[in-house]
């Protein structure tokens, strides 16, 4: 069987790869890291990948380019509420 691994490009341990699959994800630090915040800084990361099938090894550069996600807004009651209120009509267009 071929095993994964990340060579090089991964001093921060941001991402982690599955020996098996060979998946590339975010590690618990990269989840956290302002530099995987697309809204904060977009990014581009880079690595090399190994592969193995226990003889032969071949590494291979892997462009990682961060996408914006269209993310739910996130709301703050006004300090000392602990919800909002508001009122619209119905079949009202997004914009009124």
């Amino acid at each position: 069987p071929v095993t994964y691994s990340i060579v090089s490009g991964n001093d921060d341990a941001w991402f982690e790869i599955d020996p098996t699959t060979g998946v590339i994800s975010l590690t618990p630090a990269g989840v956290a890291a302002v530099a995987n915040d697309f809204e904060a800084l977009a990014n581009v990361h880079n690595l090399v990948v190994g592969a193995s099938d226990g003889v032969n090894t071949t590494n291979i550069n892997v462009t990682l380019t961060e996408l914006d996600v269209n993310e739910t807004p996130e709301f703050t009651p006004p300090v000392g509420e602990t919800s909002y209120n508001f009122t619209y009509f119905e079949n009202s267009s997004d914009s009124t």
